[in-house]
Order: C-alpha cells, then structure tokens, then sequence
C-alpha cells in the first residue's frame, strides 16, 4: 500500500515512520491504519460537502430560471 499522505501532520507521520521499523512484519500499523481512515473519511466530507453545494447552487439557478 503506498503512503500517499507524505508530510501534513508532522506527528502521525513520525508515528507510522517508527511504527513500521518496530514491527516489520505486520503489513499495516494501527497507526497507518489512523491515518488512511482519517483521509477517507475527510475525502468523503470534502466530497459531500462539494456535491451538497452544487446541489443546491443548481436548484437556485434552476428555480430562478423558471
């Protein structure tokens, strides 16, 4: 899995970094685990808050039209 969220939060990416050479085996840390909920989830409220905005721009501009 590659780490896509390089840099951003100084302290969780010190985590992972030190997480991963303690335990090399287990493929994902907990603390990797964290991090890649924390970026769906803030991918997911981004994403909806876009297609809510939209949404209701589009209604407006559609109301107003007729």
């Amino acid at each position: 899995m590659s780490d896509g969220g390089e840099g951003g939060i100084g302290e969780t990416g010190d985590a992972v970094a030190t997480g991963k050479e303690d335990a090399g085996q287990v493929g994902v840390t907990p603390s990797e685990v964290g991090k890649i909920v924390f970026w769906v989830l803030g991918g997911v409220l981004i994403v909806g808050g876009i297609v809510v905005v939209v949404y209701f721009v589009n209604r407006k501009r559609q109301m107003r039209g007729y």
